[in-house]
């Protein structure tokens, strides 16, 4: 239902937006307290919603998602902590296990097809 209105052009340019305002996104990340960050943006949506971007990539033809899986990527690894961990929001005791979850389901996207 209403499929046939998220076309190749939409994901693009929701894929385009969430890279040009990524340091909107990036506001909340690491905050202890959820919505506190400007525009109420919560800590605990960073890696998630990153990982949704990264399975809106898979929509698009082969051939395009090339520059949002680089653009992905170097978001992503520029985050990775020194334990070689991701988080975004302190979450009880599972913030690390879930952030590294969703980044490397993440990444694993961003690997291009064997040519």
């Amino acid at each position: 239902m209403g499929r046939w209105l998220v076309t190749d052009t939409v994901v693009k340019t929701w894929l385009d937006r969430l890279f040009a305002r990524n340091g909107w996104l990036d506001m909340g990340r690491k905050r202890p307290i959820p919505h506190e960050s400007w525009c109420q943006v919560a800590a605990y949506f960073f890696y998630y919603g990153h990982y949704y971007a990264a399975l809106c990539m898979e929509l698009l033809p082969e051939r395009e998602r090339a520059p949002y899986q680089d653009h992905l990527a170097q978001v992503l690894l520029q985050l990775q902590e020194r334990d070689g961990s991701w988080w975004d929001f302190p979450m009880y005791d599972y913030h690390q296990q879930y952030g590294t979850a969703f980044a490397l389901m993440s990444l694993h996207r961003c690997r291009r097809a064997a040519e």
